[in-house]
């Protein structure tokens, strides 16, 4: 938990976009009308009324939607004395508002299905699951648990298909628990669940925080597409979050000799991850490799994050290298103080004073006392005495390096030599 930076919380968020799962996916879903002829166990519709219906779904097939608004708004003022027309009518209107992004009325012509007399139960089933819908699209939670519940209800025996339609409900009222315990069901009692369902399962299963489920789950999605690198990714942060950076670090490793994230923004994420996954010399050997094969550009932003790996891999040369690059390539006075901090510890101290003179302008007033400072040290270090006195006397004038400053300075008036250090 504690590895679970804000880099690998983008790549989840990521993975949740791109393989799309947003809620407009599920809510689409059974959104239909139809007509169906008198049965047995079905309310007759007079054969003038199924015209003028039959006319009115031509209409909204075609999208010609405010032809079909018109008939049907005449059909419901006109045709009141036939209940179960009027419902079959107010569900298109309902149908036929949702197409137009008027939910809100959508909601009010699906009420008024329900609230006339005379529906058989195929109606009313549709009617609840397409307002449950809508419900969750107004952000009205409860009330869509309500509704998909009541349709369970006369529903009974739920096919796996049914189930799923169930959990995307769930699902979008944030019922994660329950949207899990219907896809779970819906996968087990068919041979070949859709796509959709198990990426389904792995999204409520990440909301739901039920990370080890995760590592049984995702694995076969990965199967199931070998080639879809969201999936490895959102592995890899799932051993991540269990602390597991050992399996984190795996997981990546086989993706990427499978021959996925090439691209320039696969490749940096995978890195970030790698940092992440507790192998950061991982990510600084990817990192460099797509620089040089040309995968990945050369920019401030990358050169900082392989200097960042560099450096928790303890290869503190490297690391500066990396800023020396990002330096030359627009770095600003901070970078070049820490690249002359670097080049310091490795006691580079010709390469350090390059950096450390170009953060101590005037324009650097943030980085310039402390650059000064080691600018004085990485000469004297070098026997550049009168080199190292004048910047430790201009160091001196800064209020914050002034005690330190005066010291080298007694050393040099004293002529200790380099010993001194």
């Amino acid at each position: 938990m504690n590895h679970l930076t804000q880099s690998l919380r983008s790549s989840l968020r990521w993975f949740l976009v791109s393989a799309g799962l947003s809620l407009g996916m599920f809510l689409s879903v059974s959104m239909t009308v139809s007509i169906a002829p008198a049965s047995e166990d079905r309310p007759t519709v007079s054969h003038a009324a199924h015209q003028k219906l039959t006319a009115a779904q031509e209409l909204l097939h075609h999208s010609k939607w405010t032809e079909a608004e018109s008939l049907l708004e005449k059909f419901v003022r006109e045709e009141a004395h036939e209940p179960y027309a009027q419902a079959l009518a107010w569900q298109m209107l309902g149908y036929l508002f949702h197409e137009t992004g008027r939910h809100d009325r959508a909601l009010e012509a699906f009420d008024r299905v329900l609230a006339g007399d005379g529906l058989d139960a195929p109606l009313r089933q549709q009617v609840l699951y397409n307002s449950a819908q809508l419900l969750v699209q107004a952000s009205r939670p409860a009330e869509a648990v309500k509704r998909i519940e009541a349709w369970m209800e006369q529903a009974g025996s739920l096919s796996p298909e049914q189930r799923a339609r169930v959990a995307w409900i769930y699902f979008g009222s944030e019922r994660h628990q329950a949207a899990v315990m219907h896809l779970e069901a819906a996968i087990r009692e068919t041979t070949t669940p859709e796509n959709a369902w198990l990426e389904m399962l792995v999204a409520a299963l990440h909301h739901d925080e039920q990370y080890e489920k995760l590592t049984r789950w995702l694995p076969r999605l990965i199967t199931r597409n070998p080639e879809d690198g969201r999936y490895w990714l959102q592995l890899a942060g799932v051993y991540l979050r269990l602390d597991d950076q050992r399996q984190a670090a795996a997981v990546l490793s086989a993706a990427y000799h499978k021959g996925l994230f090439q691209t320039s923004e696969d490749i940096v994420r995978l890195a970030r991850m790698y940092v992440q996954a507790g192998a950061p010399r991982k990510a600084a050997h990817l990192l460099e490799e797509g620089i040089e094969n040309g995968r990945v550009a050369v920019t401030a932003e990358h050169q900082e994050l392989l200097a960042n790996a560099w450096l928790q891999a303890r290869e503190t040369r490297r690391a500066a290298c990396a800023l020396g690059q990002k330096a030359r390539n627009g770095g600003d006075c901070k970078t070049h103080l820490r690249a002359g901090r670097l080049l310091m510890q490795v006691e580079d101290w010709s390469g350090a004073r390059e950096h450390l003179e170009l953060a101590t302008p005037g324009r650097c007033e943030r980085t310039r006392a402390e650059a000064l400072l080691l600018l004085g040290m990485a000469a004297y270090h070098e026997g550049r005495m009168e080199e190292a006195r004048d910047a430790f006397v201009l160091a001196r004038e800064i209020p914050e390096q002034r005690r330190q400053a005066e010291s080298w300075l007694e050393v040099l008036s004293r002529g200790q030599g380099r010993s001194a250090t």
